[in-house]
């Protein structure tokens, strides 16, 4: 099941960001994350496996804002991801 979020703006108890970090921290296997990049008619798929959740938590908690877009490049989003 892939998960999508209500459009930036709109009034969460949480945010994207904080609701993804959680998840690492639970009994997953893998994550696919989708993101898209500006010239890309298509997101990229990334997959890491629960050896790397730790130090990806910390890379998308340090690299992203709380609506998942990254700080250095806004035009660089997680647009849904997926626990396994």
């Amino acid at each position: 099941m892939f998960l999508f979020y209500p459009k930036v703006g709109e009034k969460v108890e949480e945010t994207r960001k904080q609701e993804f970090l959680k998840e690492f921290d639970n009994d997953h296997k893998q994550v696919t994350v989708a993101v898209m990049l500006p010239g890309c008619e298509e997101p990229e798929y990334i997959i890491n496996t629960k050896v790397n959740f730790k130090a990806k938590q910390k890379y998308y908690d340090t690299a992203y804002d709380d609506d998942l877009c990254l700080k250095a490049n806004k035009e660089i989003k997680i647009l849904f991801y997926k626990f396994n």
